[in-house]
């Protein structure tokens, strides 16, 4: 109770003086200044639902796409399903691989193997450090 009463602003704590307990001060706050917080809810939902990868680089994506999620996080099914789904176009390819087998791997994983498939770059500025020309890397060097 000292806790609680310490930590309030001095003009609500007259309104915690009939409660005898600490579970008791605890439920009337609850009740008196919980917020439901819809108004949030329904921000971060359309937000979300608005959110694509655009312009951005992939990884200016997905951790755009993980700020939005961590803030709403049971807002739907699955985050790895609702990042997949909108990356551009030209991921059609490795999306349809990594959904479409037995096991989905998580988020972190997809992530991970479109940075391995050098997607999401503009691969016109990487030297191959092999041949020294621009375009390629030196694993998919001609």
């Amino acid at each position: 109770m000292s806790w609680i009463l310490g930590s309030m602003e001095p003009h609500l704590i007259l309104s915690l003086r009939p409660h005898r307990s600490a579970k008791a001060m605890w439920n009337y706050l609850k009740q008196v200044y919980n917020q439901d917080n819809n108004a949030r809810r329904f921000q971060l939902k359309l937000a979300i639902a608005n959110y694509t990868q655009g312009d951005l680089s992939l990884q200016d994506y997905y951790f755009g796409f993980l700020t939005f999620w961590s803030d709403y996080s049971d807002l739907v099914t699955t985050k790895r399903d609702q990042f997949l789904m909108k990356l551009r176009p030209d991921f059609e390819s490795i999306r349809a691989s990594l959904v479409n087998r037995d096991h989905v791997p998580t988020l972190e994983a997809c992530f991970g193997e479109l940075l391995r498939k050098g997607k999401g770059r503009d691969m016109s500025t990487t030297q191959c450090y092999s041949c020294k020309k621009y375009g390629h890397i030196a694993p998919n060097c001609p």
